[in-house]
């Protein structure tokens, strides 16, 4: 049987999850990560009568949960493991639960990775990813999961693949980001998230974003990376505004006296939204570009680029809205945080955000003077300049660059 890692569930850190639970009546509450019992425990505070569903690879847990809930289903399960869960009579014609809280074992030496199934998939990713996919598949379809997570895991390119498939499927928040000390023994950053199986898409789009047949559309954008290095940049004295992290302001782009040649390379024109790819995370730089106006991105710059003004206003406002603490959790690193173009694509694909991949495109390139006029004044954004009227630029998927 396989051993993981783990650390006991803080009393206040279980009630934090319990709190997530949006949900006024449990009938059956599931733990598969159970230790002690700790998040079983808080989850009984609440709702006393609920069924008590349990397993744990550690026996010695196992008999103290078993002792605790002599009438729960309570099992040892190397719950990664499909053969040992069929095994189980926990698992054995379980339909589903309605809540399950886990505390799942994260720490991966060797960078270890595990394979599991999800649908018709197999997925590789860490312990505490494989541990959420894998319990998803046990929730009702009006259930709910909340788990503590490593913050590592929301951004790392080993888990990438693993969380597209759940931001496809539910709605995943970010509740808590808890402190690096809260387990006893560990040094850990970590988030209390939960997850909700999605009946649509949570984009909601503006009404005046539709397609010819009048049906609302859902943007598509090709991401683009910013490449020019700030204090390698050639300036010049006509030529497109370069675009920094610190020019994206109070949701705007401001322009600076700063020039580069138009490049290709580098160069880009709205309708698009930028957002900083370095730097604290911060909803106010998340900027609309209108369209036709050309800028050239700093290496610090991400820009989504969208087929009108309106998409670029919706693909916005879902960055900046009540998601706005999943889009932050999604920037990483030990010293300037920053956020990985995969990570990004994976966060807008889970978001209704379409994101097939296409081949290079071609991105017309105009001299200075094509630059409207109206983009002299020092800010700028999709409320400042109106869509030109009868635009057939049709929608562009997401380009990667790395």
């Amino acid at each position: 049987m396989t051993r993981h890692d783990g650390y006991d569930t803080p009393a206040e850190i279980a009630d934090a999850l319990v709190r997530c639970v949006s949900r006024d009546e449990i009938t059956t509450v599931a733990d598969f990560a159970a230790g002690g019992g700790a998040l079983l425990h808080a989850a009984r505070l609440r709702w006393p009568s609920a069924e008590v569903v349990a397993c744990d690879a550690d026996r010695s847990c196992v008999r103290l949960l078993r002792a605790t809930y002599p009438k729960s289903a309570v099992s040892c399960v190397d719950f990664l493991s499909e053969r040992s869960r069929m095994a189980s009579t926990v698992f054995r014609g379980r339909t589903g639960v309605p809540l399950i809280l886990l505390n799942p074992p994260f720490t991966c030496r060797g960078a270890r990775t595990e394979q599991v199934s999800f649908g018709t998939m197999q997925v590789n990713c860490s312990v505490a990813l494989a541990f959420v996919l894998t319990a998803v598949s046990y929730m009702t379809e009006d259930g709910q999961l909340v788990a503590v997570l490593p913050q590592g895991s929301l951004r790392s390119s080993k888990d990438a693949t693993g969380w597209g498939l759940l931001r496809s499927l539910f709605d995943v928040e970010i509740h808590q980001n808890l402190h690096c000390r809260a387990f006893s023994g560990a040094v850990v950053h970590t988030s209390v998230v939960s997850f909700k199986k999605r009946a649509r898409a949570t984009l909601k789009l503006a009404k005046r974003t539709t397609n010819n047949s009048g049906a609302s559309a859902a943007p598509a954008v090709e991401i683009i990376r910013g490449k020019i290095q700030l204090h390698n940049a050639r300036l010049v004295r006509s030529g497109v505004p370069l675009i920094h992290s610190t020019e994206l302001r109070d949701g705007r782009v401001q322009i600076t006296s700063r020039h580069v040649a138009s490049s290709t390379r580098s160069t880009i024109r709205g309708p698009a939204v930028l957002l900083p790819r370095v730097g604290t995370p911060c909803k106010q730089k998340v900027a609309v570009l209108s369209s036709s106006v050309e800028i050239a991105l700093s290496d610090c710059v991400i820009a989504l680029r969208c087929a009108t003004d309106h998409h670029a206003e919706d693909v916005a406002a879902l960055l900046r809205g009540d998601r706005w603490t999943d889009v932050a959790a999604l920037y990483g690193g030990t010293c300037a945080r920053y956020v990985r173009v995969a990570v990004l694509q994976d966060w807008l694909t889970g978001n209704g955000i379409k994101t097939e991949e296409f081949g290079p495109i071609s991105v017309p390139i105009s001299s200075t003077a094509a630059i409207d006029e109206r983009a002299a004044s020092p800010l700028f954004s999709a409320s400042a300049m109106a869509h030109r009227a009868g635009s057939t630029e049709r929608p562009h998927a997401i380009r990667r660059y790395r």
